[in-house]
């Protein structure tokens, strides 16, 4: 049992010694200061461009009702409620905040 513990010990001290050459090897042979070097200023970088800011519109509220007239004024046709086909559904208390639709008119 000795005999094992001892070789063991042995072979522990001989891979850290290894893994010191190694690590002496990378520090001499490969320069670290490039990894940390921040790119930012690269021109790769500077092709990214920001957006321009949203422009803010006034909140203009319509009635749901006239828009309903108007789409049957200009095309003929009546605007049919949705129906929805994956078996849910809003909850009936749910108004457009724009023009008041009630839930039927909702996607």
């Amino acid at each position: 049992m000795d005999s094992i513990i001892t070789y063991l010990l042995l072979y522990n001290q001989y891979l850290v010694k290894t893994i010191y050459k190694l690590v002496v090897f990378i520090s001499k042979n490969i320069p670290l200061s490039q990894w940390a070097f921040d790119d930012s200023n690269s021109p790769e970088y500077q092709k990214f461009k920001v957006d321009k800011l949203p422009k803010i519109i006034r909140f203009e509220k319509v009635d749901y009702q006239f828009l309903l007239a108007y789409y049957k004024h200009k095309y003929n046709k009546v605007v049919k409620p949705i129906q929805r086909r994956n078996g849910k559904s809003i909850p009936n208390e749910t108004i457009c905040p724009k023009c008041g639709a009630p839930h039927h008119y909702i996607y």
